[in-house]
């Protein structure tokens, strides 16, 4: 099997795109002006992710001066589930409970490690909260 090695194999596909970004860019932004209206909506959720990850920085300062912040916490998984629900098509679940939510929001604010970084990464959002909260949602509608 050719390019057994994954270094190797990023290398190839790196060479390849650099060598043909021009047709991908082309590709893409026909895409973009065939499918205007997913473009416009894609850009309103990733914002609204973003005003979520800015008070997940306000929720972990607060936890770290040791303040109340129960308030940011409610006001944040409202609108963690607004967000997953519209971007998944569906009416709001009664079956999926906050709870889910908060035990995944409050797993990540137990690790002390979490509470280091507000730097605007958004890689711990997405694949400590965000994604988890999407995976609950999605198992939750094919039970």
């Amino acid at each position: 099997m050719p390019y057994k090695d994954i270094e190797n194999r990023r290398k190839v596909i790196r060479n390849h795109y650099k060598n043909n970004k021009a047709y991908y860019q082309k590709k893409s932004n026909k895409w973009k002006i065939d499918n205007a209206e997913k473009v416009r909506e894609s850009k309103i959720r990733y914002q609204e992710k973003m005003k979520l990850k800015k008070l997940l920085d306000i929720i972990i300062d607060l936890k770290k001066e040791n303040k109340e912040y129960q308030k940011e916490v409610n006001k944040f998984i409202s609108d963690m589930r607004k967000i997953i629900f519209e971007s998944i098509d569906i009416e709001n679940q009664k079956s999926i409970k906050k709870s889910s939510f908060t035990k995944i929001l409050d797993s990540f604010l137990d690790i002390k490690e979490n509470l280091k970084v507000t730097d605007g990464s958004n890689k711990d959002f997405y694949d400590k909260i965000y994604n988890p909260s999407l995976e609950v949602v999605k198992q939750s509608i094919n039970n």
